[in-house]
């Protein structure tokens, strides 16, 4: 199968939520190593790793494929992501939301 191409899903199979885990696949690790690439380089990846997070304390089997499934993602974008290079021109551009509360008028402080 091509990486690139990525598998659509069937619905939901509820027999895959009985399925337990197996028992040599460290869902929490591969959890914590998804969410450090989410906040470094891969925020492409964020809510379907959130979504995975949700259920680190008893994944089942559903929830590994999906995180096969991510990984699967990733191999076939390599060449994507986040890609910060360091710049002599720092700038900072800031974009409040100073509607003060949702006051009217002349009323600012």
């Amino acid at each position: 199968m091509n990486e690139r191409q990525i598998c659509k899903s069937r619905g939901y199979e509820p027999y895959l939520d009985r399925e337990p885990a197996f028992e040599n696949f460290n869902y929490a690790s591969v959890v914590g190593m998804l969410l450090y690439l989410c906040g470094h380089s891969r925020p492409d990846i964020a809510f379907a790793v959130h979504q995975c997070a949700r259920y680190s304390f008893a994944p089942k089997r559903s929830h590994e494929l999906a995180l096969i499934r991510i990984g699967r993602y990733l191999k076939g974008t390599l060449d994507g992501g986040l890609i910060l290079d360091p710049t002599d021109d720092l700038r900072l551009d800031c974009y409040p939301d100073a509607d003060f509360a949702g006051l009217w008028g002349h009323e600012h402080p």
